[in-house]
């Protein structure tokens, strides 16, 4: 469900910035694979006890 909900809103901002052209996205979309990815570990870190 949590992939669900982040696609949702990429594809929101997505729709929002339609203006904008795909290589000024570029940053956006890798400042957001960044703050997933640093979840997801902080996550596994709390579920596995790492």
């Amino acid at each position: 469900m949590t992939n669900f909900v982040d696609r949702t809103k990429i594809y929101s901002i997505l729709g929002f910035t339609g203006a904008v052209s795909f290589d000024e996205l570029k940053p956006l979309l890798a400042s957001l694979l960044a703050i997933v990815l640093d979840f997801a570990y902080s996550f596994a870190k709390k579920k596995l006890k790492i």
